[in-house]
C-alpha cells in the first residue's frame, strides 16, 4: 500500500522506558493519539505525545513508543514511503515543506501539539480516516489496515477562516 493507516487500541498498565522497543524502518510514520498519553523516543530524544497531538518520525530514524498511562489507549498511525511526498504537480513552494521530511540532514518540526493542530484541517482528516476505517474488520491485536485515500476536507478553523 502507498499509505497504510493503522487503528491501534490497547489497554492495561503503562510501560517503563526499559520496555520500549527500539526499531526503525524505511517509511515515514505519523502518530496521532486519540486517547491516552505516550512517550516517543527518536534518536535518543524523548517527546511527550498527548491526546490529539501529532508526531512525525522520519524514515530510518531509530525510535520507540511507550504508553505513559494505564487504562484504555487509542492511537492512529499513518505510514508511507518518502516517495509519496513527491508529485509531478508539486510546486517549488510545496517542496519547501516536504524536503525536510525526506532529508536526513535538515531539521524540521517533529511534534505538533493539539492547540496548533486545531487550527488546521488535520483533526478533520483523522475523523474522515476513522469513518473509513470503521467499516473494516479489526484484527485480534487491535489493528485495522486499510487503504484510505486521504483528502483535504477543506475545513480550516484557523484565524481568518470563514
Amino acid at each position: 500500500l502507498p499509505i497504510e493507516c493503522l487503528f491501534i487500541n490497547s489497554s492495561g498498565e503503562g510501560n517503563s522506558r526499559d520496555a520500549m522497543w527500539l526499531h526503525y524502518h524505511e517509511y515515514i510514520e505519523i502518530l496521532y493519539p486519540l486517547k491516552g498519553e505516550f512517550e516517543v523516543m527518536i534518536n535518543g530524544e524523548y517527546y511527550p505525545l498527548k491526546e490529539h497531538s501529532l508526531i512525525v518520525i522520519n524514515a530510518m530514524e531509530p525510535h520507540a513508543v511507550r504508553s505513559v498511562n494505564s487504562g484504555d489507549r487509542t492511537q492512529r498511525c499513518i505510514k508511507f514511503l518518502p516517495q509519496v511526498l513527491f508529485s509531478s504537480e508539486q510546486s517549488v513552494t510545496g517542496l519547501e515543506y516536504t524536503i525536510p521530511y525526506i532529508s536526513q540532514h535538515l531539521a524540521h518540526p517533529r511534534l505538533f501539539e493539539s492547540d496548533i493542530l486545531d487550527q488546521t484541517f488535520i483533526p478533520a482528516e483523522f475523523e474522515y480516516i476513522d469513518r473509513k476505517l470503521s467499516s473494516n474488520t479489526m484484527t485480534d491485536d487491535g489493528k485495522i489496515i486499510a487503504s484510505v485515500k486521504v483528502k483535504n476536507t477543506g475545513k480550516y478553523k484557523g484565524k481568518g477562516a470563514s
